[in-house]
C-alpha cells in the first residue's frame, strides 16, 4: 500500500519535478513511495509546470561551466525557490563540463611532450588516454543528458508507427 506524503513531502516531489527535467511521475512515485496516478493528480489539481527543458538546463550549464573554467563567477543566484533547484541542477551539470574540459588537456599535454622527445609510446599512452576518456565524457554526458536538444551529426531516424 502506497504511503501518505506529508506537506513538506509534497514540496519536496513538486520542486524535483518543476527543477529536474528528467524526473518523471513514475520517477517520483518510486523515490517516494507513492502511487504515479496520485502524484499526477497533485500535479493536475496544482497546476505544476516544468520551469526549464532540458535543452535549456544544459544551456546554463554550459555557460556557468564557461566561468567555472575561466574563473569567473556568476553573480546572478537564487531568487526564488524555483530558481534555487535550477541553478542546483545547472551547478552539477557545469561541474561535469568544467571537469571535461579540463581532463580534455592532459592527452593534449602528453601528445606534446611525445612530439618534443620523439617518443612513440608515450604518443600511443596519449591515444590510449584520450580514447579512455572520450569513452567515459560520452556516457557520463548521456547520463545527464547533456547532448540533448544538440544538433547532432548523426543521420536522422524516422519511426513509422502503424496501428
Amino acid at each position: 500500500m502506497a504511503q501518505r506524503l506529508t506537506a513538506e513531502q509534497w514540496t519536496i516531489v513538486r520542486k524535483g519535478y518543476e527543477t529536474d527535467p528528467r524526473l518523471s511521475f513514475a520517477d517520483l512515485a518510486s523515490q517516494f513511495g507513492v502511487s504515479k496516478q496520485a502524484i499526477h493528480a497533485r500535479a493536475k489539481a496544482e497546476s505544476w509546470q516544468r520551469v526549464i527543458s532540458l535543452a535549456e538546463l544544459n544551456a546554463r550549464a554550459r555557460t556557468r561551466a564557461d566561468h567555472l573554467v575561466d574563473g569567473r563567477l556568476d553573480a546572478k543566484s537564487l531568487a526564488s525557490s524555483r530558481e534555487a533547484g535550477v541553478d542546483s541542477a545547472t551547478e552539477q551539470r557545469a561541474a561535469v563540463l568544467a571537469r571535461h574540459r579540463k581532463e580534455a588537456d592532459g592527452p593534449r599535454r602528453m601528445v606534446y611532450q611525445a612530439i618534443q622527445t620523439s617518443d612513440i609510446e608515450k604518443a600511443k599512452l596519449a591515444k590510449t588516454v584520450a580514447e579512455s576518456l572520450k569513452i567515459v565524457h560520452e556516457l557520463e554526458r548521456k547520463a545527464w543528458g547533456l547532448d540533448v536538444g544538440e544538433n547532432t551529426d548523426r543521420d536522422s531516424v524516422i519511426v513509422i508507427e502503424r496501428t
